[in-house]
């Protein structure tokens, strides 16, 4: 009887947890002002940014790049 009460517990739990009223989607401005402001930029702008260490990935869905740094950190 513990364990079944526990499950119940679990799932109701999880129910409220994935209800995900009041969520919303950002706008392009409030992303931009997350991300720094900094738009879009192409992949010949990433690959310049990246030149001296990182690689470019694509914004999945998009035509945006980002340079991403290499790990490094004095563990190599």
């Amino acid at each position: 009887m513990f364990t079944a009460n526990l499950i119940i517990k679990f799932i109701i739990m999880l129910k409220n947890i994935l209800k995900l009223t009041g969520a919303q989607q950002l706008s392009k401005k409030e992303q931009n002002a997350i991300n720094g402001g900094g738009g879009c930029i192409t992949e010949l702008e990433c690959e310049q940014q990246c030149q001296f260490g990182g690689w470019c990935g694509n914004i999945i869905g998009t035509e945006c790049w980002s340079c991403v740094p290499s790990g490094g950190g004095g563990n190599s």
